[in-house]
């Protein structure tokens, strides 16, 4: 997901939505010590609705809303491909309704063109889909994805001054990522895992200080280690 899009245009964040998701599923994607993951990849056409989320945030913050609106259709189009099998695949009730109801929302925003609500849509898009990522055996962790989901929701609440919001979201990625970190310490993370430890100490001071200029700040560093933490996963 493109990290100073989301972060450049937080401060005209006005919907109302936060992103959700549990980690329930974060082990079920990892295969044990020495063992071999059984379940399958990846469909395409759930990359493709991830990647359309990801190229709607890059185009709204230089209000090009005719490839906004193009790439709305080609997600729309991707689920409609996919959702009977996200049911057979193990989505829940929720999740499909999630992405139902976050994609009825950013196609409402591209077509009245508004910034704001386009960006918290298209990061609910991401939300959900990183759900249905733990659904499959996808190349990286995905509570990876979950800190990318977070790390850009922090940036929109604060935004919108929604510094309550933004402080549940900083404990949601203190918990992910306490979840996350031994995988990434086993894959020669030790340097990134310190950065990020780190990160999370500033994001967790500048929500005691009650500094939003902090949290934006702070939340783009953790966007820099999750894409660190990508390239040490891509690198394998």
């Amino acid at each position: 997901m493109p990290r100073r899009a989301v972060l450049a245009v937080a401060a005209l964040a006005m919907a109302v939505a936060a992103c959700g998701g549990s980690t329930s599923r974060a082990s079920e994607n990892e295969a044990p010590e020495g063992g071999t993951s059984t379940r399958s990849e990846l469909p395409r056409t759930l990359q493709h609705i991830e990647a359309g989320a990801e190229d709607v945030a890059d185009f709204v913050p230089h209000a090009q809303w005719n490839r906004v609106r193009a790439d709305v259709a080609k997600v729309t189009a991707d689920w409609e491909t996919y959702r009977g099998r996200a049911g057979a695949d193990g989505a829940t009730p929720a999740e499909l309704a999630g992405l139902d109801g976050a994609l009825g929302r950013l196609r409402s925003a591209a077509d009245a063109q508004r910034p704001a609500d386009a960006l918290q849509a298209s990061n609910d898009v991401s939300a959900v889909v990183v759900e249905l990522y733990a659904l499959y055996d996808p190349p990286e962790p995905v509570d990876l994805g979950r800190l990318d989901v977070v790390g850009r929701q922090i940036a929109l609440d604060v935004g919108r001054a929604d510094l309550a919001g933004a402080a549940q979201q900083v404990e949601r990625a203190r918990a992910v990522w306490g979840g996350l970190r031994a995988n990434v310490m086993h894959h020669d993370g030790k340097r990134i895992a310190a950065r990020m430890d780190a990160t999370i100490m500033a994001l967790q001071r500048a929500v005691r200080e009650n500094n939003g200029q902090a949290l934006h700040a702070r939340a783009d560093a953790m966007l820099e280690r999750v894409d660190d933490m990508e390239r040490l996963y891509s690198r394998r």
